[in-house]
């Protein structure tokens, strides 16, 4: 959303009151609005992306077993393919992106993400290797208000609901796991063995690449 762009809070009405406006939308009776639209396809990795800023912003957390605390936000990111309708522009949602670093490899998503925007980019730039959580934000922050591109790997995702609890979360996780259709391309729609649900697939990004 623009800086200059306000909020604008909804208002309670009387859905029964004459005065209330009255504009025509148009509705496709067969479709369905529960489902979801066919994610991008694996074989299209990496995909080229502008990032935008997501709908949440910027959150704070606190550290666990003493460990400082961390920012986070979320991501909206949009395909670029120019003249394919089927893959340009096309929504991808990053829900969680954090300034935490991992001991395992000494970097945070954050930086990460700003590193492959800065190798897409090729000027030079480089990441400070001292730095705060502040900052890191503030360096991605700068990159969504720029709509900086970079590339992204995606994967087939399905959340089954009915086999998952508070201990175990049931996830499908590949393209390759979804029916292979008569042209090649898979469904996004799988028949759940376990339980019996339809579980539809969404593209998971998991991973930030550079593009050159």
């Amino acid at each position: 959303m623009p800086v200059d762009e306000e909020k604008v809070a909804p208002t309670s009405v009387d859905i029964f009151d004459q005065s209330l406006g009255t504009e025509e939308v148009e509705i496709n009776p067969d479709a369905n609005f529960f489902t979801f639209p066919p994610p991008l396809p694996e074989s299209g990795n990496p995909y080229r992306v502008k990032i935008l800023r997501g709908q949440k912003g910027w959150m704070s957390y606190p550290g666990k077993d003493g460990k400082p605390g961390y920012l986070a936000t979320d991501l909206e990111l949009r395909t670029i393919a120019p003249g394919d309708d089927k893959k340009d522009d096309k929504p991808l949602f990053d829900n969680f992106a954090s300034t935490m670093v991992m001991q395992s490899t000494h970097m945070s998503k954050v930086g990460g993400i700003i590193k492959a925007i800065y190798e897409t980019r090729n000027q030079g730039e480089v990441l400070p290797a001292k730095t705060t959580h502040a900052d890191l934000a503030r360096l991605l922050q700068a990159e969504f208000d720029k709509e900086s591109e970079v590339g992204v790997v995606i994967q087939w995702e399905a959340y089954c609901e009915a086999c998952s609890d508070e201990k175990k979360r049931v996830v499908v996780k590949g393209e390759k796991r979804f029916p292979q259709l008569e042209d090649g391309t898979h469904s996004s729609e799988l028949p759940h063995g376990p339980c019996g649900s339809t579980l539809s697939a969404q593209a998971k990004v998991v991973r930030y690449v550079a593009l050159k």
